[in-house]
């Protein structure tokens, strides 16, 4: 997801963001928490319009860069150096003077350029419960497993990646796919339809994969926000998803742009306004973030309700907050697409697994059996397992990784 930028000093818990622009600065005071751990920025020439004729040719584009930021025309000269270190250093101070888990939690992190910067951690909102140490990657392929969850393996597009073979892309271990339907302009403020949502949408199904839907938004009230959800909607005409509907709100970097400069409040406001249409219509509200995002646009405890999908490109996440996807790269190849995609990787609760799909076909699943759910529950006894387990083997066996 591109056009991210980080050409902001915050000064002081509550800071002031200075946007630097040549030798003119411009004082933005939002209520941010994050504080840059960097005293001086420089900038070179203005992207600006490079990025209005993207704009204008087929809206905001869907990629990224590491930690879901992209480096822009400005240089950070940081004051730490901790280039090894690729997670939250969390318990730095506890402005509550307990554990009672509320209130809020002074950390570290850092982006991939080494910058470092410290950020409030909201104890009210809920926090994760990954253990990063059971993340493993092997040729590109994420996976993660504990006693509480395991994962699957998925990707999320747009019409940059152009004709895809989903055929292909399910069988390289593919399950699940998220699918860009539109963006609206950061300048016009239009919206735009991408060119082959819907070809994408009804190809990933029919290969079998997991499908849901993402918007590159640029909505600066809730009544745009709302407006946003309705252009989906409309779109979808009551077609059943097996994911969610994502709200993708990301900064720009542009002078031009009309959506950089809102407050937390009212980024905070939109995210909710969007999420209620999607789920008053039935579908599953879930909303993209970074870490700058939960530190500075968005307040977490708020947003509780909703799944993150997470966008971090270090070697594992490090956010303090829940999430249920994590996307870990920009630059992943599978077979089936031309040039590279991003790659994502879904957390699932064995209990949600469970509570779907059996117990047996768990225990069958983790321990790589072959015989079928039906039997297993018949040598146990259990006549209404056979069923529901007959059922939904295949699926059962599509969302748990081995």
């Amino acid at each position: 997801m591109k056009y991210f930028s980080h050409f902001r000093i915050l000064i002081g818990v509550t800071a002031a963001i200075f946007f630097l622009h040549g030798s003119a600065s411009r004082a933005y005071a939002a209520g941010y928490t994050l504080v840059g751990e960097g005293n001086t920025a420089s900038s070179s020439s203005s992207s600006s319009s490079v990025l209005a004729e993207t704009e204008e040719a087929e809206g905001t584009t869907h990629g990224g860069n590491a930690n879901g930021e992209t480096e822009s025309s400005y240089t950070l000269h940081s004051s730490a150096d901790i280039s090894g270190v690729t997670q939250s250093v969390y318990t730095v101070q506890d402005n509550t003077g307990s554990t009672s888990g509320e209130g809020e939690e002074l950390i570290s992190f850092q982006d991939v350029y080494q910058h470092t910067y410290t950020m409030f951690r909201d104890l009210a909102a809920p926090q994760s419960p990954y253990d990063n140490s059971r993340y493993s990657c092997t040729d590109q392929k994420m996976s993660y497993e504990d006693s509480s969850y395991v994962s699957r393996m998925g990707i999320d597009v747009s019409d940059n990646q152009g004709d895809i073979d989903w055929s292909e892309v399910k069988a390289s271990g593919i399950d699940f796919a998220f699918i860009r339907v539109g963006t609206r302009g950061y300048e016009s403020g239009s919206i735009y339809e991408d060119n082959l949502w819907e070809k994408n949408l009804k190809a990933a199904e029919a290969a079998g994969l997991d499908t849901g839907l993402y918007f590159f938004s640029a909505a600066v009230n809730t009544a745009e926000a709302a407006e946003e959800a309705d252009y989906i909607l409309n779109r979808l005409q009551g077609e059943t998803l097996n994911l969610g509907i994502v709200l993708d709100a990301e900064t720009i970097g542009s002078e031009t742009s009309r959506f950089d400069y809102l407050s937390k409040e009212q980024y905070t406001a939109n995210a909710l306004a969007f999420c209620q249409k999607i789920e008053d219509a039935g579908y599953r509200p879930v909303l993209y973030a970074n870490i700058f995002w939960e530190a500075s646009h968005y307040d977490m405890n708020q947003l509780s309700a909703y799944d993150i999908w997470y966008a971090d490109y270090m070697t594992t996440p490090q956010t303090p907050y829940m999430y249920r996807y994590w996307q870990y790269t920009d630059s992943g190849t599978v077979p089936g697409i031309s040039g590279t995609v991003d790659l994502d990787v879904e957390l699932i609760p064995r209990s949600e697994l469970v509570n779907h799909y059996g117990v047996f076909l768990l225990d069958a699943l983790q321990q790589g059996k072959t015989e079928t759910t039906s039997a297993v529950a018949q040598n146990a006894g259990d006549t209404s397992a056979q069923k529901s387990g007959s059922d939904s083997s295949d699926y059962g066996r599509n969302l748990i990784r081995q």
